[in-house]
């Protein structure tokens, strides 16, 4: 069965780190975000993209952008560019085309990168990934520079008419690599690199290299990518699958319901699908954590106060004993019907109770899903 689209929950990393270029005494902030949704158009229809004749009507899809900007004088770089590690240069995409019918058809895709100096709305510099060094400007060394964006794409070896809008583009063949920043301070980047760290990296003393190089696509030391990548334009928007979740029939509970063994329903756990297919289960994790946990309970405090008296209590997710912080599977998730799981109290101390002051005894619980994948 072919994917949907899901949302993807990875973090954006918009890490911001000061550094110094060799060479030159100007500090910089350093930030990469890569797309949250990848998605295809035509060249001339994507924002920012640049559209002269040979690539207005190509295929594309933005993949990241890299940012640095100077925090004080303008600054001078000597080789910028983009190592490229982990990954093809050649990429292999599978979906209708147009006049195949229901054919199935393969596309080449190759990774381009673009640069814009100085906040420039058109580009100054574009240049597909080959080879490991990729060069972010046209000139040995520029100078005079604030900023510089440097944005990720891919791009399609055939014209965009040949694709079908609202189709649904799947990567079969082709691995998104990583990369690192740097410069060289002598004018020649094979022979001299000066890595510059983004995204949190840091450099080994020994090698002088960062100690892992930054995806292109996902996040921590994974590069990833969504298994199908839609064709999005004004009549097929991009519909991405979302996991809304809500807490209802909350309930104030008698705790003696809740003691030893005993359960109680305090709640239940409700997700709703928006943009699912009726032909497709779906599962997330869910977690439960508190700032009350002590030892590895939740605990009710008096008059919400957690520096007061204290009563210990275990939650249940359905027939699931919750360990606070821990994911539990919620599978079996439809797009037609809500899906409700109870939420239940449990564990309570029949003397702890007997001793508590008079007031009354309240927990703040955070519930967390995570979509796992489609079915």
């Amino acid at each position: 069965m072919r994917r949907r689209l899901i949302s993807s929950l990875l973090a954006i990393f918009l890490i911001s780190i000061p550094l110094v270029t060799l060479g030159a005494a100007e500090d910089f902030t350093v930030t990469y975000t890569p797309e949250q949704y990848i998605q295809f158009n035509k060249g001339i229809d994507t924002p920012g993209y640049p559209s002269p004749p040979s690539v207005a009507n190509k295929f594309v899809g933005l993949l990241g952008t890299m940012t640095l900007t100077a925090n004080t004088s303008l600054a001078t770089l000597v080789h910028p560019a983009v190592l490229y590690s982990n990954g093809s240069t050649n990429f292999r995409f599978r979906g209708l085309r147009v006049g195949s019918g229901t054919k199935l058809k393969n596309f080449g895709f190759y990774i381009e990168i673009v640069t814009y100096l100085n906040a420039a709305v058109t580009p100054s510099y574009r240049e597909p990934v080959t080879q490991n060094v990729v060069f972010l400007t046209n000139q040995d060394t520029v100078s005079n520079i604030s900023s510089l964006k440097v944005e990720f794409y891919f791009v399609s070896w055939e014209d965009s008419s040949v694709f079908v809008p609202g189709e649904l583009y799947e990567l079969y063949q082709g691995v998104i690599g990583t990369f690192n920043l740097a410069v060289s301070s002598e004018g020649n980047i094979w022979n001299d690199t000066d890595y510059i760290p983004l995204v949190g990296q840091t450099i080994d003393p020994n090698t002088n290299e960062p100690t892992s190089p930054v995806p292109i696509v996902g996040g921590g030391s994974t590069s990833t990518l969504p298994n199908t990548v839609p064709y999005v334009n004004d009549e097929h928007p991009l519909q991405i699958l979302q996991y809304l979740l809500s807490i209802i029939n909350v309930n104030q509970i008698d705790l003696f319901r809740a003691y030893g063994s005993l359960k109680t329903k305090v709640a239940d756990a409700q997700i709703t699908l928006i943009n699912g297919s009726p032909d497709d289960s779906y599962e997330v994790n869910i977690s439960f954590n508190s700032s009350s946990v002590v030892s590895g309970r939740f605990n009710l405090s008096l008059d919400g106060n957690q520096d007061l008296y204290k009563i210990p209590y275990d939650l249940r997710f359905n027939e699931t004993a919750v360990i606070p912080g821990d994911d539990i599977p919620w599978e079996d998730i439809h797009y037609i019907n809500t899906s409700e799981i109870p939420i239940y109290i449990t564990n309570i101390g029949q003397t702890t109770v007997d001793q508590a002051p008079a007031g009354t005894y309240s927990d703040t619980i955070t519930v967390t899903i995570i979509p796992v994948d489609t079915i």
